[in-house]
């Protein structure tokens, strides 16, 4: 992986589409060997009222199962002002390579039966999951890295549209 190296991914709920969930799996990196990812929103579509809602989650899992959270977006709302000449945008940063306290090294996983969600417009640092090599069996081809777009839908009629760009930095 170069440093440095982009990646984004342009997210459309479509409008009046109900509630849903679409992921895009990052299964071509290695991202055990970023000492840090900045992860970029740019919202340019919130439609239509504040009950509908909108989550950007980055998760990874060591087995294929239980994914972890590393950032919770902020929760975008339909009420919000976001178009293309003036989006809503945010920026977060995770760190791989960092010297972490004792409740960040030991905490239960946001996807194991009892770990619970981040909080909104939060993420957590640590070493990134490495990629499994091709040969490794059960989990061959398992996805490790993943973004999840949530959409919450109080009335068949939410839409939003926007990029999200993450930028990862290798040690150099």
């Amino acid at each position: 992986m170069l440093n440095g190296s982009r990646l984004s991914i342009a997210f459309d709920t479509g409008a009046a589409s109900g509630s849903k969930t679409q992921t895009t799996d990052l299964d071509k990196y290695d991202l055990s060997r970023c000492k840090v990812i900045d992860a970029w929103v740019s919202l340019t579509t919130a439609d239509t009222d504040a009950a509908d809602t909108f989550d950007i989650f980055f998760e990874e899992t060591i087995g294929g199962v239980t994914f972890d959270q590393r950032l919770h977006s902020h929760q975008f709302t339909g009420d919000m002002t976001a178009s293309a000449a003036a989006p809503e945008v945010r920026r977060y940063r995770i760190y791989g390579h960092t010297v972490t306290d004792t409740p960040d090294e030991i905490y239960e996983t946001s996807g194991s039966a009892g770990g619970s969600s981040l909080a909104a417009g939060s993420v957590r640092h640590g070493p990134f999951v490495p990629k499994l090599p091709s040969t490794s069996a059960p989990f061959t081809g398992q996805t490790t890295h993943r973004v999840r777009f949530v959409t919450v839908d109080a009335n068949s009629n939410a839409h939003f549209a926007g990029t999200l760009t993450l930028v990862l930095n290798s040690p150099v």
